[in-house]
């Protein structure tokens, strides 16, 4: 059962430079060598890693470049940030702001959206529904999960703190081509959700 989703953004940088023949070794109007830059520097503002507790920070997508002999004057890159619990938007926006003091007009950077991270008490009335209906369906406990991702609870958040997420699947293959799921984990998945419903109304008696 997950109680708790890191936030998100994604962040668009775009760079211009005056380009020039590849032979040219003016590496500071290359404007691929700069987006790279522009990530580092971003990583080493947040203080990114790879644990649960770090900001992270993932190119997904680049498009640069005019020609195969031409320094590139112009490159597009996106990158996925992910904001770990105890850390904000603002924190983003800051690095954001840090980052166009520091590269002035060669750059733009915009945030397109963000999401706070969230958190909910394993003791709501959904969750222990759920945990209930866990233990009558599978005859075992709950475990109580974080997701290294973004989700809707996030956005709900602001609504009620009231719920849980559950369903079966390996996180671990999340959009990847080797992404799969068990039917009869799927089934037994609804069984659970039936049972819950039940086990939320008997809590309400």
């Amino acid at each position: 059962m997950v109680v708790k989703y890191r936030g998100g953004t994604r962040l668009e940088v775009n760079v211009r430079t005056r380009g020039g023949h590849a032979s040219n070794p003016d590496l500071g109007s290359n404007s691929i060598l700069i987006a790279m830059n522009v990530y580092r520097d971003l990583w080493n503002t947040l203080m990114a890693g790879t644990s649960y507790e770090n900001f992270l920070v993932t190119p997904t997508i680049m498009n640069c470049g005019e020609a195969e002999n031409v320094i590139p004057s112009n490159c597009r890159l996106i990158l996925d940030v992910r904001i770990p619990p105890g850390k904000s938007c603002k924190d983003v926006e800051a690095a954001i702001n840090e980052l166009r003091g520091k590269y002035g007009g060669l750059i733009t950077i915009s945030m397109r959206w963000c999401t706070e991270p969230v958190e909910v008490s394993i003791n709501n009335t959904s969750a222990r529904a759920v945990s209930r209906a866990i233990i009558k369906v599978l005859g075992k406990g709950p475990i109580p999960a974080r997701k290294w991702g973004t989700s809707d609870m996030n956005d709900l958040a602001l609504l009620t703190k009231n719920m849980v997420a559950y369903g079966p699947g390996d996180g671990a293959y999340s959009h990847s081509f080797e992404e799969y799921i068990f039917v009869d984990d799927y089934l037994r998945a609804i069984d659970i959700y039936k049972q819950a419903i039940v086990e939320f109304m008997n809590i309400y008696k």
